[in-house]
């Protein structure tokens, strides 16, 4: 700890004439002055036997020594600067007592009690006055004179004194009234040994002294000095008139009858040290609750007998106290004690002797938080070994795991291995891990591994890394890897990477490769495109089945319903990865569901594009799109069951530029439609930021892995730049976007089918043709010949059937009953009966292949101008003509067993004959099946 000199004070106090002049005053009065940095110089009065050691800042007249606060002295900071500063500056404020004038005040000139009080008051608070300015001024006078000031000049120390005397060196105000206003401030102030405020303190010396006089009725005589404000805490003494040698002579079997509670700071120290080995638990409670535990002496602490050390409060303890408890008692510590040296802060203040005998079952109470580097090397390994896992955190968090040694890494449990922050560690303590702890190490550990951390690894800690280590690691943090380490993994642990690993590793280690080193990463890459490759196409057909099997199996409102839901469902998981990218990450379980819920979208809604794409529509769109969701819809639920980036190239190289390209084509097609318009504009943006971000990261895996902490940092920055980019994309043009297109398909209503508006409408009556019958055309002679008016062609819409009645009326005989699906040919204009009804004359084969003539219910009828119908069932002329081959239905067929009986496809089979075939689940026998025209011969 810093001295003051006397050297330095000479210095210092021959550059203030204020300070020269009050020295030169306490000299002719023969005032000595203690250097609180003397801890092995103790003064006693030759009277009294008090211990006048410092232990708070005053002038003590009668035996004519000044003190000063010892506190600033013992700042384990504080430098020899600061401590000269500050001895000066309470130097100088303690010195101005010196001169203080005496003070002319007697009860009898006051009127009553609260006058004189009053009066006391006001004068010993101007005498505070006087010294703070004499503070002010002397700080004043260093600045100017080259001197080392303290730090009262800034306002930050005490404004509002700063701003009285800027006021004073400003000539707005005197010195007097300087001092007065400074005298003011300390109303309120606390001074540092007594309680209460300076203004309550010397209201109590006044009503004392008022009281004196009132009960003794004899003359003051005028005061002559301040008053020293008593220890704080403190009451009268009750052990009668306490000396040194009283105390000390006091047997040893009366030693537990003195009241501790009564001393004074300073009198602790008299007790011998076979006295303070007799205190008891009260006693030493006591002591603790008036403050008295910090002055023990080295000496009184070390006679405490390690049996009564539970006795004591240790955070009571001053922390210079500390290192004197000897090792039995901490041996003897109790748990609650341990706990509370760490929360009083006192961890800091522990020696190597007394860390290393800690025993086992307590060295988890250490608050390792608050050691000092210098401490963490002073841990036996197998102390090392019990440390928790909030402990291992907590080294952590203070930047201590660095200080652990060759002798204490290897001691970390296993358990407890995923509890320390590797990154934390310094590369040379790497090689110092076992080969049973490189093993449980977990992705986020190896993730914060430094380049130089990775470099240090050694040849048996790369042999210990399991398969599943290594396929967890990041391609980032896999390149780190060098060469020759690569050289030594076994073939399972290469097995185990990924495609996208190594092309990482090969694009970043290209250059600096031998060619034996080629073919070792070339050979590991091959095996993993297998692997990959298998898996997807594996993955692929497991989904492609399952969307053949809905849609062929499902209506088609059904499945168009499904899949415009679908869309919306993706939103929602686009949006939530975007949110929360540590929790949605490909290997947590959150992040794997939604991959998997993802995947699902795929299957229930990308055939829309595919049969989009047969049937040869907007093929530029639907190809790119049946392109893209083959692969993202594969990768999303591959990644689903791996945890990891799959067919990351094709997904990035091939399906991201299609969709580009497919989502620029459905904007343009989609204008003016506000809604398709804006999500197709989303989507064309997203594509090409995110294929923008593919082609950076990989020109990035290229370049060497960055190894200073500028390129680190620069990296990162850029990293974390593009990733915030990449979640604003994914968040907004994906997941608003799908929304959006999810809505723009909901509002169509899928769920109502396909609307056709015939050409004339069928169901509207078109005058009175209430007694037109279907076979008694209207003509009327001596007018001229109406051509005849072509009706459209219908088609039965009713679930079980239609009535073909004789006549428009539903009491009417009911000439046969109409199959679903069934055509027939409007033969004349609509009629209405009497509830307003409409009833359409008709024509068309019944169920035994006859040709039957009648009216039917407008309400069950819709125009349908493809299909045709012959005696035997339902056809299709057009596809006929077209060179379609078919198959006649036959009881108990059905669309999808003719496809599979014909190596058709399902859903191609059902598109092309829905011009005839309504309902695909509705099929009769004589029914023609048309087979897609790839499956013809």
């Amino acid at each position: 700890m810093p001295e003051v000199t006397k050297a330095n004070l000479t210095d210092q106090l021959s550059r203030s004439p204020t300070l020269m002049e009050l020295l030169r005053g306490a000299h002719a009065k023969g005032v000595r002055i203690v250097n609180p940095a003397r801890h092995d110089l103790r003064i006693f009065d030759a009277n009294s036997g008090d211990d006048l050691t410092a232990t708070g800042s005053q002038y003590v007249r009668d035996v004519g020594v000044v003190f000063v606060d010892a506190e600033t002295f013992r700042a384990a900071d504080a430098d020899s600067d600061i401590v000269l500063a500050e001895f000066v500056d309470m130097l100088g404020h303690e010195l101005s007592h010196v001169a203080d004038a005496k003070i002319e005040l007697h009860p009898d000139n006051f009127p009553d009690r609260q006058a004189y009080k009053d009066a006391v008051v006001s004068a010993y608070l101007n005498v505070e006055g006087e010294a703070a300015f004499v503070q002010y001024a002397a700080a004043d006078e260093l600045a100017v004179n080259s001197g080392k000031p303290a730090a009262i000049l800034g306002a930050e120390w005490n404004s509002a004194q700063a701003d009285i005397f800027a006021r004073f060196k400003a000539g707005e105000i005197g010195r007097s009234q300087a001092v007065e206003e400074m005298g003011t401030l300390f109303t309120d102030k606390q001074p540092s040994a007594a309680d209460g405020t300076y203004g309550e303190f010397y209201g109590r010396y006044a009503d004392e002294r008022y009281d004196h006089y009132a009960s003794t009725g004899s003359h003051l005589p005028a005061e002559t000095r301040r008053p020293a404000p008593a220890n704080k805490g403190q009451s009268a003494p009750n052990n009668g008139p306490l000396t040194r040698d009283g105390v000390r002579a006091t047997p040893l079997d009366q030693v537990p009858d003195l009241v501790m509670g009564d001393f004074q700071p300073t009198q602790i120290p008299w007790l011998k040290r076979e006295q303070v080995a007799k205190l008891t638990e009260q006693q030493f409670r006591d002591m603790d609750q008036a403050g008295l535990l910090p002055y023990l002496t080295k000496s009184q602490l070390r006679g405490i007998p390690k049996a009564k050390i539970g006795q004591v409060n240790i955070a009571g303890l001053d922390g210079k106290q500390i290192p004197w408890l000897t090792e039995g008692h901490f041996r003897n510590v109790t748990d609650q004690q341990f706990r509370d040296v760490g929360k009083a802060g006192l961890t800091p203040h522990l020696t190597k002797p007394q860390l290393r005998v800690i025993k086992g079952d307590k060295i988890e109470l250490v608050d390792v938080s608050k050691l000092e580097a210098r401490q963490v090397p002073w841990f036996k390994p197998g102390q090392v070994a019990k440390f928790t896992s909030q402990q291992f955190k907590d080294l952590g968090e203070a930047g201590l795991l660095k200080n652990l040694t060759e002798p204490q890494v290897p001691a970390i449990p296993e358990t407890m291995v995923d509890s320390v922050d590797v990154a934390k560690l310094d590369p040379k303590q790497v090689p110092w891990l076992s080969e049973k702890q490189i093993p449980v190490l977990n992705r986020d550990q190896w993730g914060a591994f430094t380049i130089h951390h990775t470099e240090a690894l050694t040849q048996p800690q790369i042999e210990a890394v399991t398969p599943k280590q290594f396929g967890e690691m990041s391609p980032g943090q896999f390149r780190k890897f060098t060469l020759e380490q690569f050289e030594w993994m076994s073939g399972d642990q290469t097995n185990a990477l990924s495609v996208l690993q190594l092309t990482t590793y090969r694009a970043t280690h290209k250059k600096a490769m031998t060619p034996d080193q080629a073919t070792s990463v070339d050979l590991a890459l091959s095996h993993a495109r297998t692997r990959e490759n298998t898996q997807a196409l594996a993955t692929f057909g497991g989904m492609s089945t399952t969307s053949v099997m809905l849609w062929s199996s499902l209506p088609p409102t059904w499945t168009a319903t499904a899949g415009a839901v679908a869309f919306g469902v993706r939103g929602v998981v686009f949006g939530a990865q975007a949110l929360f990218p540590n929790a949605t990450a490909s290997h947590k379980p959150f992040g794997r569901f939604l991959n998997a819920l993802g995947g699902a979208t795929f299957i229930a809604a990308a055939p829309g594009a595919a049969t989009g794409m047969i049937q040869g529509k907007d093929l530029v769109v639907n190809s790119t799109f049946t392109l893209g969701n083959i692969v993202y819809g594969t990768k999303s639920m591959l990644q689903s069951f791996t945890g990891r980036p799959v067919i990351r190239n094709l997904a990035e190289y091939l399906a991201g530029p299609g969709y580009v390209l497919g989502c620029a084509f459905y904007t343009v097609h989609s204008w003016p439609a506000p809604i398709a318009t804006v999500a197709g504009t989303m989507f064309t943006f997203g594509c090409a930021e995110f294929w923008a971000s593919a082609i950076r990261t990989d020109r990035m895996n290229r370049r060497s892995v960055p190894r200073t902490d500028a390129d680190i940092a620069a990296a990162e920055k850029s990293d974390k730049r593009w990733a915030a980019w990449d979640r604003w994309t994914l968040g907004i043009t994906f997941g608003v976007g799908m929304l959006l297109f999810s809505l723009d398909a909901l509002l169509a209503e899928p769920w109502e089918g396909a609307k056709t508006t015939p050409p004339p409408d069928p169901k509207k009556p078109d005058g009175d043709a209430s007694s037109q019958q279907p076979d008694d055309p209207s003509d009327v002679p001596d007018e001229p010949q109406t051509p005849p008016e072509d009706f459209p062609q219908l088609v039965v819409v009713a679930d079980d059937g239609l009535n073909l009645r004789a006549q428009p009326d539903e009491d009417s005989t009911v000439v046969t009953v109409l199959q679903p699906g069934t055509f027939v040919e409007q033969t004349a204009k609509p009629s209405t009966d009497q509830s307003g009804e409409t009833w359409i004359p008709v024509e068309g084969f019944g169920p035994d292949g006859d040709i039957h003539s009648g009216w039917v219910s407008g309400d069950n009828v819709e125009a349908h101008p493809d299909g045709s119908s012959n005696p035997e069932g339902r056809t299709n002329p057009t596809l006929e003509k077209n060179g379609y081959q078919w198959v006649e239905v036959q009881n108990g067929d059905s669309i999808r067993l003719i496809a599979k009986t014909h190596s058709a496809d399902v859903a191609e089979t059902v598109v092309l004959n829905m011009d005839h075939i309504l309902s695909p689940d509705v099929i009769f026998s004589g029914d023609r099946i048309y087979l897609p025209a790839t499956f013809v011969g």
